[in-house]
């Protein structure tokens, strides 16, 4: 009895009306379904944007990684120091946070990037980062912990991605981490097998800040100290990446953002700042045993579609009834709670509205019409239209199987309908006034 008024109270606050569609996906894969390096996955979204990650297999850990195929977003790494463990991006890139106080916006990992279940695919690691040493006047490529190739009594330079392998390993610590950046290692591999490690930037950041030739940078996890200045000041600085894109050098500058673009043999290992902004590609490591490719092949143009497993976290609701104007509607699935909200089948709800439903697999979305009104939203979007207005939910529409669940308050009031818990009966009402 406890545990229903439980989900009674959630259902009077939270509770969202959708339409159901049963979504016809042309690849279900089991969750043991084997990636290969290069494939394309789209999971999650930032500034309402799908995420898309790279694949590459990590031989030494044994796993998977993923790692964003273009820069996300430009963000300083810290106030002022350029230790991973202690800096304000590993905090913001880890955290679930509504309301972030980092970079005065919410945690990457909040509801509105990440589903419950698809947070469950990230995977809590403990990796090697590498320490600095703040009294070493030295470049990032002759840092005194690093490994190379002896020059006298110091080590070569080096100053592109292709000779990483001669400077890889030096004093670490290891930290525990769900989101990451890159380091010397996973770059080299993934510039071993792709020929590169640069990175493009997002389509919604295009317009901001996409320049031709550009040679955008990115943060990697690796520290860099150096002394400059007169009075030797200390100042902290964190390795970065960029690409090679022009044949004679020359330096770009746009936006308050100085980059560098070097004849050289290439993608180039350079310094940055740690109050400077740069680049922002995250990583983690993919928990395939709980994975579910709904759809996709894994190339660029068609992705695989991943989510993750429902398992308690989220509380099944087929004890519970939902009536429509008075009859019960039947799901050949149950509907749940996530986050405190009640997902339901989309077809089943849409169709007891007298909705007409269209369902988009290239793009992923589905599109409701009823009379004047159109409601389209998008699988891991948050945010949800009907007639051009844009309605933002707690919980994005999220395939499970091959049927698509939608938040159900929101698809109610798009559809003007009311929600009701009925905490004597233990059901649901959504009603509407007949037209």
């Amino acid at each position: 009895m406890k545990k229903l008024q439980t989900i009674c109270g959630i259902l009077m606050i939270f509770l969202f009306a959708f339409d159901p569609c049963t979504a016809q996906i042309a690849d279900i894969n089991t969750p043991q379904k084997k990636l290969e390096n290069g494939q394309y996955i789209q999971m999650g979204t930032y500034n309402g944007e799908p995420i898309l990650w790279r694949c590459i297999e990590d031989t030494e850990r044994n796993e998977i990684l993923l790692f964003s195929d273009k820069i996300l977003c430009f963000k300083a790494f810290d106030e002022e120091s350029n230790e991973w463990k202690n800096s304000e991006l590993r905090l913001w890139l880890n955290s679930t946070s509504s309301a972030n106080e980092y970079y005065d916006e919410e945690g990457f990992l909040s509801n509105t990037n990440f589903s419950e279940t698809q947070r469950q695919l990230i995977k809590t690691v403990n990796h090697s980062v590498y320490l600095p040493d703040l009294n070493d006047n030295e470049r990032p490529f002759k840092n005194k912990y690093r490994k190379g190739r002896p020059h006298g009594d110091e080590f070569e330079k080096i100053s592109c991605v292709s000779e990483l392998e001669f400077v890889m390993g030096g004093k670490s610590e290891s930290v525990e981490d769900k989101i990451f950046l890159l380091n010397e290692r996973q770059i080299f591999d993934i510039y071993s097998f792709m020929g590169t490690a640069a990175r493009d930037i997002t389509h919604k950041l295009n317009d901001e800040y996409y320049v031709d030739n550009y040679s955008y940078d990115y943060w990697i996890q690796s520290p860099y100290s150096f002394e400059f200045g007169d009075d030797n000041d200390n100042n902290s600085a964190v390795c970065t990446i960029s690409g090679e894109y022009d044949d004679q050098p020359h330096e770009a500058y746009y936006d308050s953002f100085v980059k560098y673009i070097y004849n050289e043999r290439g993608d180039k290992y350079a310094y940055r700042n740690v109050t400077e902004k740069s680049g922002v590609c995250p990583a983690f490591y993919l928990d395939t045993d709980n994975m579910i490719i709904n759809s996709g092949s894994g190339s660029n143009d068609d992705p695989y579609i991943i989510d993750g497993i429902i398992n308690n976290t989220s509380t099944q609701l087929s004890d519970i009834p939902v009536f429509y104007n008075g009859s019960e509607i039947v799901f050949d699935q149950p509907p749940f709670i996530e986050n405190g909200r009640v997902l339901v089948p989309m077809r089943a709800v849409f169709e007891s509205f007298g909705a007409e439903v269209e369902w988009n697999g290239g793009e992923q979305q589905i599109t409701a019409v009823k009379g004047n009104d159109i409601i389209q939203m998008r699988i891991g979007d948050h945010k949800i239209t009907k007639n051009d207005i844009v309605i933002n939910s707690d919980v994005a529409p999220r395939i499970v199987g091959d049927r698509t669940f939608v938040p159900l308050r929101v698809i109610a009031e798009c559809l003007d309908a009311d929600v009701e818990w009925i905490e004597a009966e233990q059901k649901v009402v959504i009603s509407k006034a007949e037209e």
